[in-house]
């Protein structure tokens, strides 16, 4: 049996591919897009488990999402970005995103 499912948010492709294939190998279904209106849409189609989400979308801030999300999306939102100063810590965590992870610098 399935460990859930994730829906991953993230428009660099290589880094959407590489998390997608890890969380697969770990039992994770996952649904991976690279627009903020592919997550919209994806979240109330799919109903994922967790959300996955870049700040940085070529449609807009995943910030803003989120905050639209939490409306009615009630599962775990975690930031996964390259952005870490904590200002923008704090302003993703009160629009609603329950961790905020920083991508390593390559």
């Amino acid at each position: 049996m399935g460990k859930g499912h994730v829906l991953l948010g993230e428009d660099e492709p290589d880094i959407l591919e590489f998390n997608r294939e890890q969380l697969e190998q770990r039992g994770y279904r996952v649904t991976a897009v690279s627009t903020l209106e592919q997550v919209e849409d994806c979240v109330f189609r799919d109903e994922p488990d967790v959300l996955v989400l870049d700040i940085m979308m070529p449609d807009g801030s995943g910030v803003e999402l989120c905050r639209k999300l939490r409306q009615q999306f009630r599962g775990p939102i975690l930031f996964l970005t390259s952005l870490g100063e904590s200002s923008q810590i704090v302003q993703g965590l009160r629009a609603g995103g329950d961790d905020y992870i920083t991508k390593p610098m390559i």
